[in-house]
């Protein structure tokens, strides 16, 4: 197949791409403390939704496709679809990490704070970006096959109802996981249980932004999926009709 998806496809992913790279920056801590808890908990809750959007339409890129039957790492293009799936673990990755304040080799995602912002910007990018490689390669080898396995019973929806589905379904597990939180001891469950304060504070604030998101990239997809299914249609040659074919004959 080819190396690049196909250019529907190219404008979905690149918008989740955007989504998940503003929430791995709100992981760093200049704008981690800015931002209100109900955010976080939103962007919490919205990767789950993104996610089965993301696997719904790789599903549909991959079912599609002819060619010899490869590993999914293989077979997934590179660029935005890539780089996205990477980008959603990076987040999760930096949320636990930051929580249970595990650094890799010494090497932390907090600069000192005596820096300049710039300079601490740069040094969480820089951070975040070494964290890519294995949330690249944890995600096409389980969370992207998950994620199609997923995505079988929506095969059969129509196409607007597999967005509403997803986006409802994803952001409902994420915030109903979120609200179960038991408090027990520990620095992830202490965390996780001031995001479902903040989420339960607000509720619709927090049902809102996680899922604005998933439906505004599920609705860019589809539109982007027509349309590219109507250039498509219209670059087929026209099949010749008999009267054309007798004249040619004549």
């Amino acid at each position: 197949m080819s190396d690049r998806p196909p250019p529907a496809l190219t404008a979905f992913f690149a918008l989740t791409t955007v989504f998940h790279g503003i929430a791995v920056l709100s992981r760093f801590d200049l704008i981690r403390d800015a931002l209100p808890p109900v955010v976080h908990a939103s962007i919490l809750c919205g990767q789950l939704p993104l996610l089965l959007l993301e696997g719904v339409f790789l599903d549909r890129l991959l079912a599609g496709a002819r060619g010899p039957e490869m590993p999914l790492w293989m077979r997934v293009p590179s660029g935005p679809i890539r780089t996205s799936f990477a980008l959603a673990l990076t987040y999760l990755g930096l949320f636990a990490l930051q929580t249970w304040d595990v650094s890799l080799g010494g090497f932390d995602g907090e600069a000192p704070s005596v820096w300049p912002p710039a300079q601490r910007l740069a040094w969480f990018c820089g951070f975040a970006l070494v964290l890519t490689f294995p949330a690249y390669l944890a995600a096409m080898s389980t969370l992207a096959p998950a994620l199609r396995v997923l995505a079988i019973p929506l095969r059969r929806l129509p196409d607007l109802l597999v967005v509403v589905v997803a986006a409802l379904l994803g952001a409902g597990i994420g915030l109903v996981a979120l609200a179960l939180v038991d408090l027990k001891e520990g620095p992830l469950f202490l965390q996780l249980a001031s995001l479902r304060a903040a989420a339960l504070e607000n509720p619709i604030g927090a049902a809102l932004l996680t899922l604005g998101a998933p439906l505004l990239g599920g609705a860019v997809g589809l539109v982007s999926e027509r349309i590219g299914g109507r250039r498509a249609a219209a670059s087929r040659p026209t099949p010749a009709t008999s009267t054309e074919v007798d004249e040619g004959d004549a």
